[in-house]
């Protein structure tokens, strides 16, 4: 479903809501132990959670096998914990604990650079006009995916259900990504979405370090005027893509190729008997269908899978 640029603003204004962060020397930090849970206290504030991204973060610093960690009660990961920051941990390099309520969201270096999902908004008005394009908004608490769209642009309306043209921002304020931005299609009967593949990584990529907004809006602009027309031509390839045919064998061989869960692959082969296009644009929509019940990131990694085929295809 498309929404306006102020809905997606609002939607931002929301997630926004409880938000800040913490510098802290790692060794200051508190480990504590309550009612069987593991929590944080930083600069005389909290306890604070850590969010399941969180703790991955905290176990990369530290080395220690996440799934491991999850498992482990609460004395053994502080023990741990408390150990590995005071050995691995150098005394004059901060940790930036990113904080939403009484939840630690993600931890970054001290030198990682806040660019957060308003400050993405802003220089989007700064580029251009926003109210002249229509949107898909995926948002959770690690990633920020923006579609925008361009209207009375649909090719082929008729037999691929209203191919719109456009570009994709992406961006984790909690260290899952930098900031992103190249080509991407979308169907309008179904809302499927396809990242456009490039022989490029994406049209821009910027880590969060050293960023500056007029530099961003720079790189923006760029992106966004070769990813229109690139996505226009990839609309035309999903045209052509018909033409090549696939059966449900090959389509289920390369459902293992992705190693996609069994569940994911259930609906990519439902959609693609139901749909009843047993060709390349059959296949690059039934795995866009299946993208559709996941997370923002995850969505975006299949919907890049799914856009790789295409190009290969081509």
């Amino acid at each position: 479903m498309t929404i306006t640029w102020k809905q997606v603003k609002e939607q931002l204004r929301k997630a926004d809501a409880g938000k800040h962060d913490i510098l802290v020397d790692p060794h200051s930090i508190k480990w504590l132990t309550s009612n069987e849970d593991f929590r944080v206290q930083a600069s005389g504030e909290g306890p604070f959670d850590l969010s399941e991204w969180a703790a991955s973060q905290l176990c990369s610093r530290l080395g220690i096998p996440v799934k491991y960690f999850r498992n482990c009660p609460p004395e053994l990961k502080k023990m741990q914990v408390e150990f590995l920051v005071n050995a691995r941990c150098e005394p004059d390099k901060c940790w930036r604990l990113r904080l939403k309520n009484h939840t630690i969201r993600g931890i970054v270096s001290g030198t990682y650079q806040p660019f957060d999902n308003k400050a993405i908004a802003s220089v989007w008005e700064q580029v251009g006009q926003c109210d002249q394009f229509k949107y898909e908004s995926l948002l959770d608490d690690t990633t920020f995916f923006l579609r925008t769209l361009m209207p009375n642009g649909a090719d082929a309306v008729d037999r691929n259900g209203g191919i719109l043209s456009g570009f994709y921002i992406r961006n984790s304020e909690v260290g899952r990504s930098g900031i992103w931005a190249g080509p991407i299609v979308y169907r309008l009967v179904c809302s499927n979405g396809l990242v456009v593949a490039d022989e490029r990584e994406s049209f821009m990529y910027k880590r969060h370090i050293w960023i500056g907004e007029p530099a961003i809006a720079a790189m923006l602009n760029h992106a966004m005027t070769g990813s229109i027309d690139l996505s226009r031509k990839t609309a035309i390839a999903m045209e052509k893509a018909r033409s090549i045919p696939i059966d449900l064998h090959v389509l289920v061989l390369k459902l293992d190729e992705l190693e996609l869960q069994e569940r994911l692959k259930q609906q990519a082969v439902n959609s693609f008997l139901s749909e009843g296009h047993h060709n390349m644009f059959g296949m690059v929509n039934a795995l866009t269908a299946a993208a559709r019940e996941l997370p923002p990131s995850e969505r975006f990694g299949l919907e890049k899978a799914a856009g790789l085929i295409l190009a290969e295809a081509a």
